[in-house]
């Protein structure tokens, strides 16, 4: 089964430098209204074009300008800033000259502080899946991530919980990001270390080194490696502990003594049962969470 993918584009600048043109001519119909008048676009407008397993979402948005600043206008500027979070990609639009003040505002606005998110993913064939494995999926902002020229300094990723993988199974490391601003350090044969200047002639790790475009479609590179050190976890089973488990049940039944005062419980099959005054809304039990609402009656 050939795979979908999908992706939303933002058409921003000042009135009349042809925003609304540009989507009509890429759909190939009219679907958003020209005209030579200014702010004729004063509300944000979808158009989707599809290529084969493909599809551009692509956002229309008035025209951005600081002339007139009454309320419809503010209205119509918050329109073209508030799309920036909920786009793939932008594209600015500008007369050809020099950038006046507002466009370069305008520029400023859209947002630099896009995360990389780091993810360990299953293998099928050799080739990363799109499966991550539970509690994997680590966001890094632009604010945690150290930098140097060579390749000393090192960003930590901490996982929030133990992620367990299996003895004799490969995963993929992957790091992914809607900018194409951020770099990482790579060892290649046939180059020289950058910290030790060493010939690089083998590649130091058993796996493989994958690029790509949208984290989905992976092209292997096997003259290259990830620079990186991985820490593990390493237990004890000497030693004696207690670990305590609470069923789902209990926890609901100890949620609703404490919200609920004086109504019977019936444990029965091993499934709360709220009477007379309290009614149950909802009621879900996967081993590990359960929800138990409880409404009093009027």
């Amino acid at each position: 089964m050939t795979k979908k993918k999908c992706g939303k584009i933002a058409i921003i600048g000042q009135p009349n430098v042809g925003k609304s043109t540009l989507l009509n001519f890429i759909l190939g119909q009219k679907l958003s209204i020209t005209s030579r008048k200014a702010q004729t676009t004063r509300n944000q407008i979808l158009g989707i074009h599809t290529e084969k397993n493909i599809q551009f979402i692509f956002v229309d948005t008035p025209g951005y300008q600081q002339k007139f600043l009454n309320k419809m206008n503010k209205r119509m500027n918050k329109s073209v800033t508030s799309v920036f979070h909920d786009v793939d990609v932008v594209i600015f639009m500008s007369e050809p000259k020099i950038l006046n003040e507002i466009e370069i505002d305008l520029v400023k606005m859209i947002p630099n502080d896009i995360p990389v998110i780091f993810q360990l993913r299953t293998m099928e064939n050799g080739i990363p899946t799109q499966k991550i494995l539970p509690f994997s999926e680590v966001t890094v902002t632009p604010a945690q991530i150290t930098t140097s020229t060579d390749g000393s300094v090192a960003t930590r990723i901490t996982f929030d919980a133990p992620v367990y993988v299996e003895e004799q199974t490969e995963y993929a490391m992957c790091l992914v990001s809607a900018s194409t601003k951020y770099k990482v350090f790579i060892s290649r044969v046939g180059e020289n270390d950058l910290l030790s200047d060493e010939f690089v002639s083998t590649q130091p790790f058993l796996g493989s080194f994958f690029k790509s475009q949208n984290a989905s479609t992976w092209e292997p590179s096997q003259w290259e490696d990830l620079k990186f050190v991985l820490n593990r976890a390493r237990f004890d089973v000497g030693l004696q502990g207690m670990a305590i488990a609470e069923t789902a049940r209990q926890k609901a039944i100890e949620y609703a003594k404490t919200r609920v005062q004086g109504i019977p419980i019936n444990k029965n099959k091993g499934t709360p049962i709220i009477k007379l005054k309290a009614k149950p809304l909802i009621w879900s039990d996967n081993h590990s969470l359960s929800v138990l609402l409880l409404k009093p009656k009027r």
